[in-house]
């Protein structure tokens, strides 16, 4: 692997972003953008130079540039993973994936999700993001969370989270074990400049989300 870097790396995949400006604005504060199969036209609209496109191109006809990495259409991973690893390999660790959240295909967020908990066992640390939610995945620790005034949901992912603590919240938790099957902390509220969110064992999916 790369030396790894200290920055952000974006990924703009192929789900459906309506606000370019939006776009630009989430990569700016990042060092590297890589497409996703046909995230490069949103990279287009939104005048974002892109370090490097990946894909197997199966709905459309791939860009020609030579930065541009054709991937068989049967394959292991989702464009997005593709994308994910091209950035692993030039050493990045933090990753802001745009268009991999809303869309027709449910299935292909799920998948998204998914990778964030893989990586997140690794080290890696992604933030799916579209106009309205931010989704992420932690692993046991300690974590403030700015107050941008979107709604506080966690989730229990795959098993128990035990000893979760939340702090600066409406609705405040004291080592608690919220369950894979226990919807109590969805809607919550911080109400202080940061929320403190700690657990000691599991692993948490964090959901911030606006009307």
């Amino acid at each position: 692997m790369a030396d790894l870097k200290r920055g952000i790396c974006a990924v703009i995949s192929a789900g459906r972003i309506y606000d370019m400006q939006w776009l630009k604005k989430g990569c700016e504060s990042c060092d590297a953008v890589i497409c996703a199969d046909g995230g490069y036209r949103y990279a287009e609209a939104a005048g974002i130079r892109a370090d490097a496109v990946v894909g197997d191109f199966d709905s459309g006809e791939a860009p020609q540039d030579e930065n541009v990495t054709v991937f068989p259409v049967r394959k292991d991973d989702t464009d997005t993973a593709l994308a994910i690893e091209r950035g692993i390999s030039l050493g990045y660790r933090r990753f802001k994936v745009f268009g991999a959240v809303s869309g027709a295909r449910l299935d292909h967020t799920a998948a998204s999700i998914t990778l964030c908990a893989k990586y997140a066992l690794q080290g890696i640390s992604i933030t799916l993001f579209d106009e309205k939610n931010e989704i992420t995945v932690l692993v046991p620790g300690e974590y403030e969370l700015e107050n941008s005034g979107k709604k506080l949901s966690l989730f229990a992912f795959g098993e128990a989270v035990e000893g979760l603590c939340e702090k600066g919240v409406s609705y405040p938790l004291d080592s608690y074990t919220l369950s894979p099957f226990d919807p109590l902390c969805v809607s919550n509220e911080i109400i202080c400049e940061k929320a403190v969110i700690s657990f000691k064992s599991g692993v948490l999916l964090v959901i911030r989300s606006s009307d």
